[in-house]
């Protein structure tokens, strides 16, 4: 620079010495941006980008020069001056610009933690990959939502765990034990861990009353124990062999099943929770060959109550049948007793026709089949009624039939006497007439005092007329 150059003057800030262009700098109005924005990326010493840079709001150039710029130091401060922005600006807009800014995994964790507006935390969540991390902002994070968020993405248990044990916050803490607790029931020591650690008091209280109800639970049984079950399930199973109701005991059977796969599978959990024994072959060989005598015995016991199952099947396909039989049997003598039934109803029929109707239908009865056996009550009350109606209706239609016959001899005898009464109406002996219209007539009167209006509806005129 030539001596008429520097008496001219220039600003400091374009001053060689690296000192004076730093404090101008520091003298530089707020609104010359553009001006520090260059200094920022252009200047040659570090310590002059340094003052430039912590004098920029910017967040796109703050962000070039955390990315660029060749010093540690200047990248550091304006990585913290974005973390800054992003952490405690009120402008959605301006905070998400410092932060699309930002790489740095500890810096991304703080602004999820403790940044004013929460949709730039969630931001900074979505951003983040290591459980850790995600963990910390599950403990931390000032917004409620920020902590439900990252709890949902963690699948470590390690992180679970603290998060269960580490934050203040009551929410996330419970959420984060119940978690573990799903998965982890009986897991003595994250409980106790919990129960002791955890700094909300609600966690602490929900693992202590695990742990308590842990301890109030049975021992698991032993192998003894195990086998004496198995021993008792293959009693109860044969002792259906005596019972004849199919679906009784196909029911008990499928029960016995269930209980017997439940034992199998305690027995399988105890073995895998187990603490390592030391090996005695005399005794395990002992053991297993009991286990293998008590399951041989439920497999024959199974068997045989299947062969039970299939005999009473058998049994009650045949009484179906057989009822059926019973049924239509039943019916048919039902149908004889209506026809009978008719017989008696209907009016007009002559007494010979009744009674062939009557002898074709004793014949059909006695052809049916008989009646259930002994022990079919029901079907013998059933039986016994319809043949009880089977006999009064016979009686009845007899009856009816001995009335038709006795009323047809009437209605003849009538139909004789009005003739003769006819005859002796013109008979020209008044003795004669007056003798043997006394008689005719006092029998016709008689009989026709037995008949009914419909009888006597065509002799009565005949007689009135002689």
């Amino acid at each position: 620079m030539s001596l008429l150059d520097r008496l001219r003057g220039q600003p400091n800030w374009q001053h060689d010495d690296p000192e004076i262009r730093a404090s101008a700098v520091d003298d530089l109005e707020s609104d010359a941006q553009d001006l520090l924005a260059a200094i920022a990326t252009e200047d040659a010493d570090s310590g002059v980008r340094l003052a430039a840079v912590s004098r920029l709001v910017d967040p796109a150039v703050i962000a070039r020069v955390a990315t660029h710029d060749a010093a540690d130091e200047v990248r550091r401060e304006a990585s913290a001056m974005l973390r800054a922005i992003a952490v405690d600006a009120d402008d959605d807009g301006t905070a998400r610009e410092a932060l699309s800014g930002m790489t740095d995994i500890r810096d991304l964790g703080e602004v999820a933690r403790v940044a004013k507006l929460e949709s730039v935390s969630q931001s900074a969540l979505e951003r983040l990959q290591s459980a850790k991390a995600i963990g910390a902002v599950a403990r931390r994070s000032t917004h409620r939502l920020v902590r439900d968020a990252a709890l949902t993405r963690l699948g470590d248990r390690d992180e679970l765990l603290a998060v269960a044990v580490k934050s203040d916050h009551r929410d996330v803490a419970l959420a984060a034990f119940e978690r573990l607790a799903a998965d982890g029931a009986d897991d003595r020591e994250m409980l106790k861990t919990v129960a002791v650690r955890a700094r909300t008091k609600p966690v602490a209280r929900r693992a202590r009353l695990a742990l308590a109800s842990l301890d109030a639970q049975p021992m698991a049984p032993s192998s003894v124990e195990l086998r004496g079950r198995r021993d008792a399930l293959c009693d109860r199973v044969k002792e259906l062999l005596g019972r004849q109701s199919w679906k009784e005991v196909n029911r008990l059977l499928e029960a016995a099943e269930r209980d017997w796969q439940a034992v199998d599978e305690l027995a399988t959990d105890v073995a895998v929770t187990s603490p390592a024994r030391a090996r005695n072959d005399d005794a395990d060989a002992e053991r297993d060959s009991a286990d293998n005598v008590v399951r041989e015995r439920w497999t024959h016991a199974v068997a045989a109550v299947r062969e039970h199952l299939i005999q009473l099947d058998t049994a009650r396909s045949e009484a179906k049948r057989q009822q059926q039989i019973r049924d239509e049997v039943y019916d048919s003598k039902v149908a004889l007793c209506e026809r009978l039934a008719a017989l008696v109803a209907e009016e007009g029929n002559e007494a010979e026709r009744t009674i062939a109707e009557v002898t074709t239908i004793r014949v059909a009865w006695d052809a049916s089949a008989d009646g259930p056996a002994e022990d079919d009550a029901g079907s013998v009350e059933r039986f016994s009624a319809v043949t009880r109606r089977f006999q009064e209706l016979i009686v009845a239609t007899e009856h009816r039939a001995a009335q038709r016959a006795t009323a047809a001899e009437r209605v003849a005898k009538l139909g004789e006497l009005a003739t003769l009464l006819e005859q002796l109406s013109e008979a020209k002996d008044v003795s004669e007439l007056k003798e043997g219209w006394k008689t005719a007539h006092r029998e016709w009167i008689t009989l026709s005092g037995k008949s009914t209006p419909s009888e006597l509806s065509e002799l009565r005129p005949r007689v009135e007329a002689a």
